[in-house]
């Protein structure tokens, strides 16, 4: 077989593992099984690999829509707010874990655009440049069938079950200098309708005078709740905007508040109530995985993330290397990328043939 035709057959064979949702874009560039060969290609074969994966992400993520939908799954969201060094990333991390779902840490400067179908979104550190107002409310509407910007995720459908969002910003402060809130005259209802929660969080040592002193969190649980018929609830300005003769065009209203629902010192009871008493609605039955993989498809991915599906590989190492590497004593070693198991005659053969890269 000849370099061509084994780069051919490695681009098909990656095409058919995307298309069955076996790999994502993140696997082929952290998994050396997977982005070894696919360096080995062509320019134009890279890129037939990547519309191949773009597709299926595309197709996985209007099939999430659809899974949520059809469960009657609505979206979440939790905020979560403190200053720097409080722990509210830490304790939103602590929550997705909890639940079991994959969570995605996005960037405050492209916070979707490495986004792939994970269940549990979370906008870290946002702030009113992150994001404009319309597309933050697209974002987090409970029933969340809104395609992005592609500035934001290449057009992508984002369908989480839960986004999280962790701010040093006063909420109001980050209604009030969001682009576009200004032309939204409930620019505060509309953001808290979206709500599921409110974690404020502080932390604080117990003897401020010593350095060493423990470092302690509390946190401070809020849920949206309608004010009294008649009445509204008026947000103080942010810091440094003055009203001047009483001009309240800006000053924000809303017909709804965050109702305070308890204290706790301990993350762990906290991220309890949030699952049990917030959130158990929101989240898929299995509690585990966003995706419809069957039992035999996670079995068959697990393959391929662990190297042994280098044994469908065959016109990179030829038949022999294919049967030699399903070999369950090549995964002894985690610290060997390719699965080569010092002193096996085979797997030195191999590795020469794959280190001398002539191949391909």
């Amino acid at each position: 077989m000849t370099s061509s035709q084994t780069r051919k057959a490695t681009m098909e064979r990656l095409k058919e593992w995307a298309r069955k949702g076996l790999i994502t874009r993140n696997d082929i560039d952290t998994n050396p099984y997977l982005h070894d060969p696919y360096t080995d290609l062509t320019v134009s074969q890279q890129r037939e690999v990547d519309r191949a994966v773009e597709n299926a992400e595309k197709y996985e993520s209007r099939m999430q829509v659809e899974r949520r939908l059809s469960e009657g799954i609505p979206l979440a969201t939790v905020f979560w707010q403190g200053g720097a060094g409080s722990g509210k990333t830490f304790g939103a991390k602590r929550l997705a874990a909890a639940t079991g779902l994959y969570l995605y840490d996005s960037t405050p400067s492209h916070p979707l655009e490495g986004f792939r179908n994970e269940g549990i979104l979370l906008l870290d550190e946002i702030g009113p440049q992150t994001l404009d107002f319309q597309t933050f409310l697209q974002l987090t509407d409970p029933a969340n069938q809104h395609q992005t910007d592609g500035r934001y995720h290449k057009g992508g459908v984002v369908a989480p079950y839960v986004i999280e969002i962790t701010t040093s910003s006063a909420l109001s402060d980050l209604v009030y200098y969001t682009r576009g809130s200004e032309s939204h005259q409930n620019a505060m209802d509309e953001v808290l309708r979206r709500l599921k929660c409110a974690v404020r969080v502080q932390g604080y040592v117990e003897d401020p005078s010593n350095p060493a002193a423990y470092l302690r969190h509390g946190y401070d649980l809020y849920r949206p709740e309608p004010i009294p018929e008649g009445r509204t609830k008026t947000w103080p300005v942010p810091s440094g905007v003055t009203i001047r003769n009483g001009d309240k065009t800006r000053q924000l209203t809303s017909r709804l508040d965050l109702a305070y629902q308890g204290s706790t010192e301990s993350l762990e009871t906290l991220t309890a109530v949030l699952i049990g008493d917030y959130l158990a609605d929101n989240l898929p039955e299995s509690c585990r995985h966003h995706s419809s993989q069957t039992p035999k498809l996670e079995t068959d991915r697990e393959e391929v993330m662990r190297g042994r599906a280098l044994a469908h590989l065959t016109p990179l190492y030829g038949s022999g290397a294919a049967t030699h590497m399903a070999d369950d004593h090549h995964q002894t070693d985690p610290a060997q990328p390719y699965g080569w198991v010092d002193g096996c005659e085979d797997c030195d053969r191999f590795r020469t043939i794959h280190d001398g890269n002539t191949l391909i």
